[in-house]
């Protein structure tokens, strides 16, 4: 070999070894910028989502080969269609031809068909959305998000009892995790399916000392089925262990209003609109149970409250006529027999010691 043939060799030799290292030097600046946008679009939020997507994309055009950008410029094109008024179908195409790239580059990472899946749903392509979320799924065991919206998507689906097969099939793997129950039961009680959610929150009641949120869903559901003694335990329940859970005093004061015990009922609706007085709706209701205890003074009241608290023409017809019959309902009533005194100091014994 010659001098100058040697030369050559190590001029190629050398030219080549300065493009693996000037592509690792690249790719480590490309990463410090990709950080650098993320953490500013931490900063600024969803007001800041154009200008990280402009920085993901420069990435992309500077170096190529960064798979990091096209799932970030996915995220923010995600953000942008999910929080904007105006939404727009061409970015969900251009976010759908980032993360076919990025799938293309590391077809193994499960992360990138969920959020590939998210857009497939945006798009209305369910079958490409069900495959995507499937391929997650087995890329990753305990893929809860991914797990999540699978059934989310089935529920919504109207395809139950492929849902409970699949949850049940998932939750073999979480041990006493009561967290994945948890998640599970809320989206079959979302989805109406009472059953199975009960069946769930049951089991997070049982792992976990405080539960208060489940106690209150699982009360809603007894309800939802028709089980009012069981939705009153349950509420009961989740107020001993969170009494300022004030939207679960109206659920309870409904359920014992309509079971009769109307003297503890008022006590949760005068505790739920100690939080929220000018709720119209548990103000009708706790001026019908004052009628019903007799409670006539209280009720006028009541009714002329909700006439001062609401605009909406049913409320305020429905006040007026109540106002007008007590008022020819104020004189002197009736003397009840013995009997009769009697229940109406056990109610009221009751009421006191409530």
């Amino acid at each position: 070999m010659n001098i100058r043939t040697c030369k050559r060799t190590a001029f190629f030799c050398l030219f080549a070894v300065l493009l693996l290292f000037s592509g690792d030097a690249f790719s480590q600046d490309s990463a410090q910028r990709y950080a650098g946008t993320v953490a500013q679009l931490r900063k600024e939020g969803f007001s800041g989502i154009d200008r990280a997507l402009a920085g993901f994309e420069r990435i992309i055009r500077e170096d190529p080969g960064f798979t990091k950008a096209y799932v970030g410029a996915a995220d923010a094109l995600l953000v942008k269609y999910e929080f904007s008024k105006n939404r727009k179908k061409q970015w969900m195409q251009k976010a759908l031809d980032y993360l076919n790239t990025a799938v293309d580059k590391a077809p193994g990472t499960a992360q990138y068909y969920f959020k590939r899946a998210i857009v497939y749903l945006n798009l209305a392509q369910q079958a490409r959305a069900e495959a995507d979320l499937k391929k997650a799924i087995a890329l990753k065991a305990g893929f809860l998000k991914a797990q999540v919206l699978y059934l989310q998507y089935l529920l919504s689906a109207e395809r139950k009892a492929e849902a409970r097969r699949l949850a049940d099939e998932w939750l073999k793997g979480y041990g006493a995790d009561p967290a994945p129950l948890k998640y599970f039961a809320d989206l079959f009680f979302q989805a109406g399916v009472y059953k199975e959610a009960l069946s769930y929150y049951r089991q997070v009641v049982e792992r976990v000392d405080k539960a208060p949120n489940s106690y209150a869903a699982m009360g809603e559901a007894y309800w939802k089925l028709g089980e009012t003694k069981k939705a009153v335990a349950a509420f009961k329940k989740a107020l001993a262990q969170n009494s300022k859970m004030y939207r679960v005093h109206f659920a309870l004061g409904t359920c014992l209003g309509e079971s009769g015990d109307a003297g503890e009922a008022i006590v949760h609706f005068q505790r739920y609109l100690e939080k929220f007085p000018d709720d119209a709706a548990a103000l009708n209701n706790l001026a019908l149970l004052y009628e019903r205890e007799g409670q006539n003074a209280q009720a006028r009241l009541t009714w002329m409250r909700l006439k001062s608290k609401t605009r909406e023409k049913v409320y305020l017809q429905r006040a007026e006529a109540h106002l007008y019959r007590l008022a020819y309902d104020a004189g002197p009533r009736p003397k009840k027999s013995d009997g009769q005194k009697g229940t109406q100091k056990s109610a009221q014994g009751d009421e006191r010691d409530e």
